[in-house]
């Protein structure tokens, strides 16, 4: 899996049987590996729509096929799993570009080049099956959520704070046409764009929350910020990449805090606030006023920071839930990599795996795409 905080990729090993609410999934390892700061700039500037040439798109996405290939033979052999021991591999691939308002959307990133390395069937381009039946091709994950998580007497909020934020709301009974999700605004996209600014790249992001935590939130300025985000008076579902929330975002409030004689840790701490503050308008205007909620969990970059966490949990209704409480056989941070294994496994099984009822799609679709590996590996 790799998304669009562009931090890197991270994979599982697992053991998965069944499908659809009879799946069962084992993880044995998980590894996360960092994208190089050339590959890393350079996805930036294509996933912010800016002037790129073909060639560019071209050796960008075989690059990103090699590595990903080359870095789940290193999850294997930290697992200690050989790859011939292994049936396939899913792959995510990365977003550049998604279109959800004309249904369409582009993931590159080679899984033909995952395929010969590994030697392993590889299964990926998940979204734009979707999309071809009328879908906006997101979200996917909470299809695994629900396969997983859902509960019988429970009504479950999944909070996921990543470059983005968004919720999944499983209400209780296991009816996939009721299940709820959209995005909320921004997650850790804003915060991590000016400590990189700040730190001349030398820090991607604040660590713990330690520079907001030496800040002073400026209500004014929050309070102004929240006021002028039209995205979060639009009504669900919705969903952004980072066609608001981006690094050129992050450059004119980092001006507008330093031309209001604000100081760096001012500035950070009042964005962790507006991204705190995003959250919080969005579950209470569309989630607690539709539903009596048991249980929430919060997972993604987003829950380590915590001068974020606490800021959030002082402004909920009800406590955070840890996620060990599910009693699952992986950690939050597994949880998207988890994903894309369930994904892959409803398609192996020929069964559907995207909701139609969150992605506008005019039915069920088995949604991916497979490259067969030679009986040779590179």
């Amino acid at each position: 899996m790799s998304g669009t905080a562009l931090d890197g990729v991270e994979g599982v090993v697992a053991e998965i049987s069944g499908s659809f609410l009879q799946t069962q999934i084992n993880v044995l390892g998980f590894g996360r590996f960092s994208y190089p700061p050339e590959l890393r700039q350079q996805l930036s500037i294509l996933l912010e729509g800016k002037c790129v040439d073909a060639s560019m798109i071209c050796r960008l996405h075989r690059t990103l096929g090699t590595f990903w290939g080359k870095t789940a033979q290193q999850i294997f052999m930290h697992c200690g799993t050989a790859a011939t021991k292994l049936d396939f591999v899913a792959c995510h691939g990365q977003t550049v570009s998604h279109l959800p308002q004309e249904n369409a959307t582009w993931q590159i990133g080679d899984f033909g080049c995952v395929a010969a390395h590994t030697g392993c069937i590889t299964i990926g381009d998940f979204r734009t099956s979707d999309s071809a039946y009328g879908g906006t091709g997101s979200p996917i994950v909470p299809y695994a959520e629900f396969v997983l998580i859902s509960h019988p007497c429970k009504n479950r909020v999944l909070l996921n704070i990543g470059g983005i934020s968004s919720v999944t709301v499983l209400p209780k009974g296991q009816n996939e046409k009721e299940v709820l999700n959209f995005d909320l605004g921004p997650g850790c996209v804003l915060i991590d764009g000016l400590v990189n600014l700040l730190s001349g790249g030398t820090q991607t992001f604040d660590f713990n929350g330690f520079m907001a935590e030496r800040g002073k939130i400026q209500k004014k300025w929050l309070d102004e910020l929240l006021n002028r985000d039209a995205f979060l008076i639009l009504p669900p579902p919705k969903t952004t990449i980072r066609d608001h929330y981006n690094t050129t975002l992050a450059k004119k409030l980092l001006s507008q805090g330093h031309s209001r004689r604000f100081c760096d840790e001012d500035i950070v701490a009042t964005i962790t606030a507006y991204t705190v503050n995003c959250i919080i308008d969005q579950l209470k205007r569309f989630v607690f006023s539709r539903f009596s909620v048991d249980e929430l969990i919060v997972s993604g970059g987003g829950a380590n920071n915590q001068f974020l966490i606490r800021l959030l949990s002082s402004q909920l209704p009800l406590p955070i839930s840890p996620w060990k409480k599910l009693g699952l056989t992986f950690s939050a941070a597994e949880k998207e990599s988890v994903a894309m294994v369930v994904l892959g496994n409803e398609f192996l099984n020929s069964h559907y795996n995207n909701l139609p009822a969150l992605t506008g799609a005019s039915g069920r679709v088995i949604m991916g795409k497979l490259a067969q590996p030679s009986d040779w590996v590179l």
